[in-house]
Formats: structure tokens, sequence, C-alpha cells
């Protein structure tokens, strides 16, 4: 028997990645930085004003 028809074989191979799946993980990732950085500038300034 073929080893892709082994176990999880076939999905654990399989490299295929949606071109509206990869713009989504960007997004994703893009927000999450906006955010961070959004936090991090309220922390600063409230570390200042102390």
């Amino acid at each position: 028997m073929s080893k892709k028809l082994e176990a999880n074989g076939l999905w654990e191979s399989s490299r295929m990645m949606l071109p509206q799946h990869k713009e989504r993980i960007i997004q994703h990732r893009t927000q999450i930085h906006y955010i961070i950085k959004q936090n991090m500038k309220m922390s600063g300034r409230l570390l200042l004003n102390v």
C-alpha cells in the first residue's frame, strides 16, 4: 500500500493552500501586528503619565 494512504499520510503530505486562505492569513497577521503596536503605544503613554 502507498505511504500516502497509511494513517493520516494523505493529509500530512498535502501542501496546498487556497489563495483566499493565504490572503486571510496575511490580513489576520496584519491586524494582530496593528493591535500589538497600539497596545504598546498605550502602555508607553500610561508609563509616561505616571
